[in-house]
């Protein structure tokens, strides 16, 4: 046997008065080396999970503030109050440092409530009558309130978006590490949104809204974070603000206005002031997990 192949042998045998010549074959188990696997084209599946990135889900408390605008234009209330939301959208950590720009998807539920909204009520104009400085009370408890009435305020507001953000990652390499931090500052804006919004101004008066809005939205973040490669997963905080113009809404809502009274006529009314438009900012701080392919 020679470079793992079989070749005959030559075999001399020696009998009384004859010389004979044969050939045996020697049989020799021949080893070769299996042909190495190709190499598998990746899944449609897998293009499409790193296309995405991955998925996040955060809940935000902060502050909203709000300001409502009637037919004209004008702002007849602002306020602020507390308000709480809940977002998911595609997000994958940082792997190295660096600038980024790409595209955004998200959907986000916003709630705000302001038990007494601090009006900023335009006084009608009137030929006759004037406005009076009653004091009021609640008729069941006797307890002071506002002559023209409690306006309770509650937004909520649900978007779903597509758009662009960018913004700079400062991601510290540990090798060996199971984690690895990270930094990133990010701007955005919403190129495209489906906004569906209800506007409640004391139980009685609603304003709703559903409607495409464009580039009507935008926001900062400052985020830190640590991500685990090994367990696909991260988790991170942030401190955002978030800008959303004034939108029109599909039918007004009322709000309860000064009480004017003509001495003429002995009669007193209320004026009635109706909010064609609202909108808001919001800064908060958010809690964040995402897993990521």
């Amino acid at each position: 046997m020679k470079d793992g192949h079989t070749y005959p042998r030559l075999a001399v045998l020696c009998t009384a008065g004859a010389l004979t010549l044969t050939m045996a074959s020697s049989t020799v188990a021949q080893q070769t080396q299996p042909p190495a696997p190709e190499a598998s084209s990746p899944s449609w599946w897998q293009y499409g999970l790193e296309t995405i990135g991955g998925v996040e889900v955060a809940t935000t408390v902060g502050q909203a503030q709000i300001e409502a605008i009637d037919s004209g234009d004008q702002v007849v209330a602002e306020g602020s109050a507390a308000q709480d939301s809940i977002s998911v959208s595609l997000y994958a950590p940082p792997k190295e440092s660096g600038w980024e720009l790409g595209p955004s998807f998200g959907f986000v539920s916003h709630t705000v409530t302001i038990a007494d909204f601090d009006q900023i009520l335009p006084q009608n104009a009137q030929s006759q009558g004037v406005t009076v400085g009653a004091v009021c009370s609640d008729p069941d408890s006797g307890q002071p309130q506002p002559c023209r009435g409690i306006n309770a305020y509650k937004l909520k507001l649900r978007s779903i978006s597509a758009g662009i953000e960018g913004g700079y990652h400062y991601v510290l390499q540990r090798k060996g590490s199971a984690y690895q931090p990270f930094v990133s500052f990010i701007a955005g804006v919403k190129a495209i949104e489906h906004r569906t919004a209800t506007l409640t101004i004391n139980p009685q008066s609603k304003g709703t809204l559903r409607r495409l809005a464009y580039f009507e939205a935008a926001h900062l973040s400052a985020s830190a974070g640590l991500s685990w490669p090994q367990y696909h997963m991260a988790l991170r905080i942030l401190l955002s603000h978030e800008i959303y113009a004034d939108f029109d809404l599909k039918t007004p809502a009322e709000f309860a206005g000064d009480v004017i009274c003509d001495p003429e006529l002995g009669r007193c009314s209320r004026q009635r002031v109706f909010v064609d438009q609202t909108g808001m900012s919001i800064t908060g701080v958010s809690l964040a997990l995402s897993a990521f392919y």
